[in-house]
């Protein structure tokens, strides 16, 4: 991943090259003729001067997966046809669901001020606030693109089942039967294992069942278009900051790509928050209540609840 900076007269260049450090993270700025530029960091791109030069070669070189600065609407949203993650100077995210009403904005300000009939203030002067406001968007959405939803092989579930038998070490022996069971149904094709890597880190998991016969009471709970999502987990120090929401949309989407059309979920009465939680994500039609039982031989009871995709 690489960081480039539209930088002619960017007010948050240092701001965005001091986190990228903290990160490891490459930075280039682009700069027309008409700027002189330099940094202790940064790689520094003098582009010709013309209209658009910085721009075209700006979206030129970044790639799926970097990040892009630009107060420019229009170089934002090349930025985001070519799978990058592109960011105002005010700290507001350029996304897919806003690019468009941005770039009808701004050629409706551009006809208001070709007209002569309005008179259009130009940006506040840039405050402390402001600035504060970027760094923490920037900070956020560099830990979002070092973030990795994907399906886990056979030794990441390795890692990820031995940490949480070591956790949960009074539960132990429960534990060493469901690794062995959630790896046997992968192996098996039975269940999908989706992981969240925050680096070489795996912070928090879902899992999704694909057969009835490989969940408890799964009748019309799995089936060739329901699949049953179990085994919700994040790290503790992750918890809250929208990482395992993130997993849950690449899975849903995931198995939608799939062909399935609905999943559920069970999640037991007295887990008022996990009940929330689920009622949020959609997993509102009621579909039966049973009793699991763990591989030690107690009993809880579950309520099972689906949604369609």
């Amino acid at each position: 991943m690489t960081i480039y900076i539209d930088a002619d007269a960017c007010p948050v260049t240092r701001i965005a090259e001091r986190i990228a450090k903290e990160h490891g993270i490459p930075v280039t700025l682009l700069c027309d003729t008409n700027h002189l530029l330099t940094s202790d960091y940064s790689t520094v791109r003098t582009i010709g001067a013309g209209a658009d030069a910085v721009d075209l070669a700006l979206i030129n070189l970044c790639r799926r997966g970097d990040i892009v600065i630009t107060q420019d609407y229009g170089v934002a949203a090349l930025a985001l046809g070519k799978g990058a993650k592109a960011i105002h100077q005010s700290g507001m995210r350029y996304t897919d669901d806003n690019i468009d009403r941005l770039l009808m904005e701004r050629h409706l300000a551009r006809k208001a001020r070709q007209s002569g009939k309005h008179h259009l203030k130009g940006p506040a002067k840039r405050t402390e606030e402001d600035d504060r406001r970027f760094a923490e968007s920037f900070e956020k959405l560099i830990r979002e693109s070092e973030y990795v939803c994907r399906i886990a092989n056979r030794e990441e579930m390795e890692r990820k089942w031995d940490a949480e038998i070591e956790r949960n070490a009074e539960d132990r022996e429960n534990w060493i039967v469901w690794k062995a069971m959630a790896v046997k149904n992968a192996e098996d094709g039975a269940s999908i294992p989706y992981y969240g890597f925050l680096g070489e880190e795996i912070i928090c998991e879902a899992t999704a069942v694909l057969k009835p016969e490989y969940v408890q009471n799964g009748e019309g709970l799995a089936d060739e278009h329901t699949a049953y999502l179990c085994a919700f987990r994040t790290n503790e120090a992750y918890r809250g900051q929208g990482y395992f929401s993130a997993l849950m949309k690449f899975m849903l989407e995931d198995l939608r790509r799939k062909g399935y059309t609905k999943v559920t979920v069970g999640v037991e009465p007295e887990e008022e928050t996990n009940w929330r939680i689920y009622d949020h994500w959609g997993f509102s039609d009621f579909i039966k209540s049973s009793r699991e039982s763990y591989p030690d031989g107690t009993e809880i009871e579950v309520e099972y609840y689906g949604k369609n995709l």
